[in-house]
């Protein structure tokens, strides 16, 4: 009996142990709901789950209790919200979390929004840089390419950076980092307009304060890192000769003599040394560039002479960076065409600035622009009126095959051959 009577005590305070305790504890949606926010999770998130006591709890009614549902469709509303958080965070100066969350929406982000993304960042750096707050554009920087550490466009604002600061062998670095990692990309050409950009100054300055000595280093540094090109070898070349160091400049001038244009300037510069016994470099007329050609200024652009197969008087072409291939107008075409060297490729419909328009495709066999002469090129025959006394377009089929660059304070076209 005494048996009976403890195991019924025992039995009733279990149950009504296990009574009180489901009475105070959470069910499992509630407990789901208590969770804190996912890390990076939207502002209008963050707050939808009330934190709820467990005296409260334990009066709301089971159909109240709503488990936050994680989205895991990605829309274009969802993406303009993590950009904006992505921004403010950039704003805030909390730099590596800006990072992180750029790494975690990645793999998700189409490659318009890579790029808006991307246009935030290198906008604020940029900002940072004009302003001359340098710590904060060093440590994004430094944090950036930690994780991408081949980003050329991040790589060129860092040149731009060091060079501002003065820092100009770390300047160099950094471009022959960029030079490295556009090698078969399309931003190959960005960097070297930036890096020819960046030796014009350099000289410019250096010359002009009659800084022979850091110049020469400046220009040995372009060796040592070789992302010197050729124009840029025969300017170190004659700082050498200025320092009467006769054997590294014939070492330089040796090789520059086996490629196409170099033999002529070479031999005068041998000659000029030979005569005088010294060299002095002056400033130069074009450091980065091989050859600066004379371009006339018409508004906000340039007219150009060049010479089309054996015809002595020079034809007048107006630069055209968004012209896709040269032209010559029906007027101009009809003074050459009695010439030798025009071959007739047939009709072809161009898209030009007016609409699409008609034309001939021609093969000229010699177009002369300074001391380059191209062979067989291809030009467009259009009826058109560019102007008085503008006979064509010089486009980019032309202009593609050299590094070049506008001088627009001296009105000079810088080119360059490419290698």
């Amino acid at each position: 009996m005494r048996f009976i009577l403890f195991f019924l005590v025992a039995f009733s305070l279990g149950w009504f142990s296990h009574a009180v305790y489901l009475s105070f504890s959470p069910g499992p949606l509630l407990v789901n709901a208590l969770k804190p926010p996912l890390p990076h999770s939207s502002p209008h998130h963050e707050n939808s789950v009330p934190a709820l006591s467990r005296e409260k709890a334990t009066t709301l009614p089971q159909a109240q209790l709503q488990v936050p549902q994680v989205q895991t469709q990605h829309t274009a509303l969802d993406e303009t919200l993590t950009l904006q958080v992505f921004s403010e965070l950039l704003s805030q100066y909390r730099f590596q979390d800006a990072v992180n969350m750029y790494g975690e929406a990645e793999p998700v982000l189409s490659t318009n929004e890579q790029q808006q993304w991307r246009s935030v960042l290198l906008d604020y750096l940029s900002r940072r840089i004009n302003s001359g707050e340098t710590v904060l554009f060093s440590e994004l920087a430094e944090i950036w390419l930690q994780v991408h550490y081949n980003d050329v466009d991040v790589l060129l604002q860092q040149a731009r950076f060091y060079r501002v600061k003065g820092y100009y062998g770390e300047a160099l670095q950094t471009y022959m980092l960029a030079k490295t990692y556009a090698y078969y990309s399309e931003q190959k050409a960005n960097v070297f307009r930036e890096l020819q950009s960046f030796v014009f100054q350099r000289d410019s300055d250096w010359s002009g304060q009659g800084d022979w000595h850091e110049l020469l280093n400046f220009y040995a540094q372009l060796e040592q890192f070789d992302i010197s090109n050729k124009a840029q070898q025969f300017r170190y070349a004659e700082l050498l000769l200025m320092h009467n160091d006769e054997r590294s400049a014939e070492a330089i001038l040796d090789a520059l003599m086996q490629f196409r244009g170099w033999k002529e300037r070479v031999t005068a510069l041998r000659a000029h040394y030979q005569r005088e016994g010294e060299y002095h470099a002056g400033t130069s007329t074009a450091p980065g560039f091989q050859t600066a050609l004379p371009i006339k200024p018409v508004g906000s652009h340039y007219l150009m002479r060049v010479r089309i197969n054996t015809d002595e008087t020079p034809t007048t072409l107006l630069l055209d960076t968004g012209a896709s291939i040269t032209t010559v107008t029906v007027e101009a075409f009809a003074g050459m065409v009695q010439a030798e060297g025009w071959r007739d490729l047939g009709w072809h419909l161009f898209n030009t600035a007016n609409g699409p328009a008609q034309g001939k495709l021609m093969e000229i066999e010699q177009f002369t622009m300074g001391d380059y002469t191209l062979r067989n090129l291809t030009v467009a025959v259009l009826d058109t009126n560019l102007g008085d006394g503008v006979q064509g377009l010089l486009g980019m089929n032309v202009l593609s095959q050299f590094h070049f660059q506008i001088d627009q304070d001296n009105h000079r076209l810088l080119l360059t051959p490419r290698d």
